[in-house]
């Protein structure tokens, strides 16, 4: 039997195929310069060992502001994965080009309908429409890949390279150490994917003050017997300029990245605006590295001369503000005290409730749900569809948000502000604390926040960005292409419940349809698995990192409603 390492790499041989094709044209562009649209595309080229020529200089699109200067008179590939509305790549090449680059290309896999596409003239490797089905099955590869890296799918925070200390080797070790010394402060995002790499991932609530979560994610590679410690200081508003304590690493280091911003003539106040914005979340994470290393000096030892890594800020802030900062590495940084720490978070502004949150057609059907007891998970997925449904995530012009959003019209004319759309950390703690039932999942609705928000990034299923309220700059989170856990399993006792059509269903049939495809699964599945009850072999959905039990699949389907969807008028 196939191992799920062996069944991802079996399913993703055909997107590598495509990979292959799609880099064989970069390669042929012979570019200086391949910018890497969105946020997981960085971690993709890690996890899938992509050649695009020696010469080539790969950045993200966040880097693009930094890196004005490089780009002019250079040749530019813009690469994405899959092309949908294209918002995102056409807002990329916009800003490529006003850095006024010698030539500029598009490149993708494929497309949901390659006409669009193929109008804006993007290079792709698949030239016909993908369709909906294949288009969703390149989506959920993704996730899938990306776990095979350990480092987070979202790069706007530093990552410091440690080693396991002895006698740690193992994830059980580790675990038992997380749980020893923080409790309920920690959680874990662990599965048979996961663990066939050789990784874990799990998080530890520092702290919650001022409007501020401080946290530390932790991406384990116990192939390499190391741990990427990612410092996490998630702030109600993101700072537009050196707020930073003076002689800390944190202050060294938005000095580097900034002095390579162009001027104003050179730059738009938006393009300045976002990548200060970027470069502030960045750094105020830095600010709090030492406090999440301190407390984490049981399990991790130090492993690299530098604090954090350079290789992943080059990606993020281009070549030339990775060079600055190491050089600024020579430089002793001085600690930043208790107090001083303090008074960092204490002066930061914290914003208004946006409106966003009160809108009953964006939050309503989460509501619904959350009071009729469905599991935590997809209320929070119900949230950020509301959220995509109202914005127009797959069709700009079905948005449907009122001011002081940005009107339709708006959107009409820059598409790409929809999806910069999206909560505040503030605002999901708030929603699930007035909407969350008692009892049904453990921990305080900031704990589970954090958990929810760490386990739907990682599958892809919401998205972090940055937008703008009057003056200040925020942190976000919207919906992503991928779905969460179940979706896949649910697909597939539909499926099966077809087959059975025009015949009697009784509630211990389906349990046993279930507990087949749990068996076939053999590991493959998100959530579901075998368990015994009462009417003997059935199917459970495993609990998650905040469910505090497994839930059995017809109780499920009852409680949500989707019994009447999947089963209808025959039962009995």
């Amino acid at each position: 039997m196939d191992t799920v390492l062996e069944r991802d790499i079996k399913a993703a041989i055909g997107p590598m195929a495509l990979w292959g094709d799609l880099c064989a044209q970069i390669r042929d562009f012979n570019p200086d310069y391949v910018v890497l649209v969105a946020r997981k595309m960085p971690r993709l080229f890690d996890a899938v060992h992509l050649e695009l020529g020696r010469s080539a200089i790969c950045i993200s699109d966040q880097a693009v502001p930094f890196v004005r200067n490089e780009l002019a008179n250079s040749r530019v590939a813009i690469v994405d994965d899959l092309w949908n509305v294209g918002s995102t790549m056409l807002h990329v090449k916009g800003r490529v080009e006003r850095a006024r680059p010698r030539a500029v290309k598009m490149f993708a896999l494929g497309a949901k309908a390659a006409a669009s596409a193929l109008e804006q003239g993007v290079c792709m490797a698949e030239v016909t429409s993908m369709g909906e089905g294949r288009y969703e099955h390149f989506v959920s590869m993704v996730p899938k890949l990306l776990r095979g890296v350990p480092k987070p799918y979202d790069a706007d925070f530093p990552i410091a390279r440690y080693a396991l200390r002895t006698p740690f080797r193992t994830w059980e070790q580790c675990w038992a150490w997380l749980q020893l010394e923080f409790g309920a402060a920690a959680h874990a995002s662990v599965d048979e994917t996961l663990t066939q790499h050789s990784h874990a991932r799990a998080t530890v609530n520092l702290r919650n003050a001022h409007g501020w979560v401080l946290k530390v994610r932790l991406y384990f590679d116990f192939t390499s017997g190391c741990c990427n410690v990612v410092p996490m200081a998630l702030t109600p508003s993101l700072p537009l300029k050196d707020v930073y304590p003076d002689g800390s690493l944190a202050k060294a280091t938005f000095a580097a990245a900034s002095s390579t911003l162009g001027s104003l003539d050179e730059l738009s106040a938006e393009d300045r605006r976002d990548a200060l914005g970027r470069l502030g979340a960045f750094c105020d994470s830095l600010v709090f590295l030492d406090d999440a290393v301190a407390v984490l000096s049981g399990l991790l030892d130090r492993d690299s001369e530098e604090p954090f890594s350079i290789k992943d800020f080059a990606m993020q802030f281009g070549p030339a503000a990775a060079q600055r900062a190491r050089d600024g590495f020579a430089h002793e940084a001085t600690p930043v005290s208790a107090e001083d720490k303090e008074r960092f978070l204490l002066a930061r502004t914290r914003p208004e409730q946006q409106a966003l949150v009160r809108d009953p057609n964006v939050t309503g059907d989460a509501a619904n749900k959350a009071r009729d007891g469905w599991p935590v998970e997809l209320v929070f997925d119900s949230l950020f569809k509301g959220l995509a449904t109202a914005a127009g995530a797959d069709q700009p012009s079905e948005y449907n948000l009122g001011e002081p959003l940005p009107s339709a019209e708006q959107i009409r004319l820059h598409a790409y502000r929809r999806l910069r759309i999206g909560f505040t950390y503030a605002e999901l703690v708030d929603f699930l604390r007035a909407h969350m039932r008692p009892g049904r999942v453990g921990g305080t609705p900031e704990a589970i926040t954090s958990a929810l928000i760490d386990t739907f990034v990682d599958l892809g299923a919401i998205v972090p960005t940055i937008t703008f309220s009057g003056e200040l700059c925020l942190r976000v989170y919207r919906k992503g292409e991928a779905s969460p856990r179940w979706d896949t399993d649910l697909s597939r006792l539909e499926l099966a419940l077809k087959q059975l059509k025009g015949q009697e269903i009784s509630r211990t049939r389906v349990s046993k349809v279930a507990a087949i495809l749990a068996f076939s699964s053999a590991g493959n599945s998100s959530g579901l698995r075998v368990a015994a009850a009462e009417r003997g072999t059935v199917a459970v959905l495993g609990k998650s990192v905040v469910e505090r039990s497994d839930i059995e699949v017809t109780a499920y389907l009852m409680r949500t409603g989707l019994w009447k969807k999947l089963v209808g008028d025959a039962s009995k």
